[in-house]
């Protein structure tokens, strides 16, 4: 991100044209855990499993707007790799992912909603395993998800933006010596 932002684009075309392609990477690949889970293991999709289709949009636009968020505050290779698996695993501990969140404590089940995790395992869990599909309940997970998304992405611009305009003026900065 740091040699893009002298480039003369605008910053929400580099920012779209770096997520987008970790976002469809991210679709096609939870598509292909389920397709895999449902033909290698005879995995049952739920009742309709059309609604998974929206649950796998929404957890990856949170998931990539994430990463670049991660991304706009990080400096090296290494701690893109050293922060980001720890935020996985913190926010996986937390939200859930480790722990089926029914046998966490009630502060913790409260705590964990602060996770786009747990907002994605909640819908998935209710696109998977009901009888019939609460389509209100499913449009609030993927409404929520979607928040963190448009959070996360905005704080990722906020900060590409910023760190933009210091590198712009230490360079005239440089130019001017």
């Amino acid at each position: 991100l740091r040699r893009l932002r002298l480039a003369p684009i605008s910053r929400v075309s580099v920012l779209i044209g770096k997520t987008l392609p970790f976002y469809i990477c991210s679709v096609i690949q939870t598509a292909a855990l389920f397709l895999s889970g449902r033909l290698l293991f005879a995995m049952p999709l739920g009742p309709e499993p059309a609604y998974l289709i929206p649950v796998i949009l929404c957890t990856s636009a949170a998931a990539t707007s994430l990463g670049l968020m991660l991304a706009t505050w990080v400096k090296t290779d290494q701690q893109v790799s050293a922060y980001g698996t720890s935020m996985v695993l913190i926010l996986g501990g937390i939200s859930g992912c480790f722990i089926p969140r029914m046998w966490l404590p009630t502060l913790m089940k409260k705590l964990s909603l602060a996770t786009p995790h747990a907002w994605a395992l909640q819908a998935f869990e209710s696109v998977l395993t009901v009888d019939v599909i609460n389509v209100p309940t499913i449009a609030t997970y993927c409404a929520v998800l979607l928040c963190f998304a448009t959070a996360f992405f905005s704080i990722g611009w906020w900060r590409f933006r910023t760190e933009t305009l210091r590198t712009r003026r230490i360079d005239m900065a440089w130019k001017s010596r």
